[in-house]
């Protein structure tokens, strides 16, 4: 296994970004305590015909900006690549610009006024990097791929720099969507993440101009981070591809995996590193799952399960779009998915999520150990207005059966508190809120 530094003069090797480290450790650090905020899919913006929907701006995440820069170490799934989408808007459209029927998730044209359609950004011109990858034919000839497709997201290059502004410190790329844009795509994204300091797993790239991928070119490859002292290391996977994709090998610059091939793609690598004695801690990033499902595969438990024993401290799911139970095992955490932050989806289910805080505590060998967990809910269901940190009582009707399944189905029981659902190390309870 092979970790790689990008630098912003030379794109040698894009992916498996080091972060700097913020310098002297914390109070909590100092005591042995360290602080891990995760977050679900952030969904950027969205095309639709030839019209853009952006979904974030620079104040996106003002509501939740304390609980984004408190913890020690905050990750959330980007679930867009980057492009210069900005150079290429004109005005807002009278309408709402959608797909044609049939060419996408988006509905037909209604006969609704504008005011009660989604507003969309007309494009005045096709912005560079912006081309959807599946209107790409072997000779690069741009076309309408027949069939339905899933929608395309994406955002402004210096949306990288707003997450960095939030306190976001690192991201998992490793998901259906990083590719909807092809190589170019996923290049921007990687380098405007490198230069806003935003550590990135779960993809890389070899020079512009070098075709194909050399070893060092491992979008395996775990991104490091350090943090109050604390250094991590952060792999990411996905089992999903959307089509148009390639499939899982060496020419795929996303880190792509079957379920099958999950935990064997990964275990070694957790191993290497833990046993080099050079990161505190090991995370792991895993896109899986069905979409809008509380129902977790028998076959993820037994992955997940695997990558705990195989030395990673927390294993982190998204891509369902919704709250799944959690399972403490071993020492470690497993969240199967942890939602949405930010999304336009409209089922219910969806649109309550939650920001996950993990408390790791170092045990009596030097090494660490999950001992708390926090679940505070959100409201994500309007972009417009960015995600909103809600009562326990709004939330409880939605989360109230993912608790009750940690609690039978995974032996980890949770409790309601005026932050949220709560897990301590020897609570055994979970009342209601």
């Amino acid at each position: 296994m092979q970790r790689v530094t990008i630098l912003v003069t030379s794109l040698l090797a894009v992916g498996g970004l080091h972060s700097p480290s913020h310098g002297q450790e914390s109070a909590d650090t100092q005591a042995g305590r360290f602080q891990v905020l995760l977050a679900g899919d952030l969904v950027l913006g969205k095309m639709a015909g030839d019209g853009y929907r952006p979904f974030v701006d620079p104040d996106t995440f003002s509501s939740i900006i304390l609980r984004l820069q408190g913890a020690d170490l905050t990750l959330v799934n980007l679930e867009s690549p980057l492009c210069d989408i900005e150079n290429a808007v004109g005005t807002m459209a009278e309408g709402v610009m959608v797909e044609p029927e049939g060419q996408g998730d988006e509905p037909a044209p209604s006969d609704q006024p504008p005011s009660q359609q989604e507003s969309y950004i007309r494009l005045s011109r096709t912005p560079t990097g912006c081309l959807p990858l599946y209107h790409i034919t072997s000779n690069d000839e741009p076309r309408r791929a027949p069939g339905r497709h899933p929608p395309i997201f994406l955002g402004p290059v210096r949306a990288a720099q707003w997450l960095a502004d939030a306190g976001i410190d690192a991201v998992s790329v490793a998901n259906n969507h990083i590719g909807d844009l092809g190589e170019e795509g996923i290049r921007t994204t990687l380098v405007a993440l490198e230069r806003a300091q935003v550590a990135a797993a779960g993809a890389s790239l070899p020079e512009p101009g070098v075709s194909g991928h050399s070893a060092e070119m491992d979008p395996f490859a775990p991104a490091v981070v350090e943090r109050s002292g604390v250094r991590t290391a952060i792999l990411a996977a996905t089992v999903w591809r959307n089509r148009g994709n390639p499939p899982p090998g060496p020419s795929n610059p996303v880190a792509l995996v079957t379920l099958e091939h999950l935990a064997e793609e990964l275990r070694g690598r957790i191993r290497e590193l833990r046993a080099g004695g050079e990161f505190d801690l090991v995370l792991v990033s895993l896109h899986w799952g069905g979409e809008l499902s509380p129902v977790i595969a028998r076959s993820q438990q037994a992955v997940a399960r695997l990558l705990i024993d195989s030395g990673a401290h927390l294993v982190w799911g998204h891509h369902p779009h919704v709250l799944q139970p959690v399972e403490v095992y071993r020492g470690g955490l497993i969240l199967y998915s942890t939602g949405n932050l930010v999304s336009d989806m409209v089922q219910r289910e969806a649109s309550v999520s939650a920001l996950v805080g993990v408390e790791l505590q170092r045990d009596g060998e030097g090494g660490w150990q999950v001992t708390g967990l926090t679940l505070h809910p959100l409201s994500v269901g309007r972009p417009a207005r960015g995600p909103v940190e809600i009562p326990p009582e709004e939330a409880a009707s939605l989360l109230e059966p993912m608790a009750t399944r940690s609690c039978v189905d995974y032996q980890t029981c949770l409790f309601w508190t005026d932050s949220g659902l709560i897990w301590e190390r020897g609570v055994e309870q979970a009342p209601g809120p």
